[in-house]
């Protein structure tokens, strides 16, 4: 089982240990009637500070956190979030990313000088 990542999110044909009549996982997922996932920031975020912030405090708005995905380097994060996304449209599930524009760490990615 992999947990806290974006391929736990996406795996199926698990149960609880011992009990296989219990699914675990996104079969879970299914036998409640989810027809929609909302995911928290998933967008790339300063950890550094050691405040956690829920994500909300975004350092790149188009980069998938490292922190989910098998590795934070390489492209991972990336093709693992697209598998996640593919894998719940699959099985009839929405995703709905959760994005605060008006949030953001130090880099000010819409900073824009303006000519006066």
């Amino acid at each position: 089982m992999i947990l806290g990542k974006f391929l736990g999110l996406a795996e199926y044909g698990t149960a609880v240990p011992g009990h296989p009549i219990i699914s675990t996982g996104l079969d879970h997922i299914l036998e409640l009637g989810i027809t929609h996932i909302q995911l928290l920031p998933i967008q790339h975020f300063d950890r550094e500070k050691g405040a956690y912030n829920w994500g909300y405090m975004p350092l790149q708005y188009f980069s998938p956190e490292g922190w989910y995905a098998s590795s934070e380097k390489g492209d991972a994060r990336v093709r693992e979030l697209k598998q996640l996304v593919h894998t719940l449209h699959q099985k009839g599930i929405g995703v709905v990313m959760d994005v605060v524009y008006n949030h953001f760490d130090k880099v000010f990615p819409f900073a824009m000088s303006c000519p006066h």
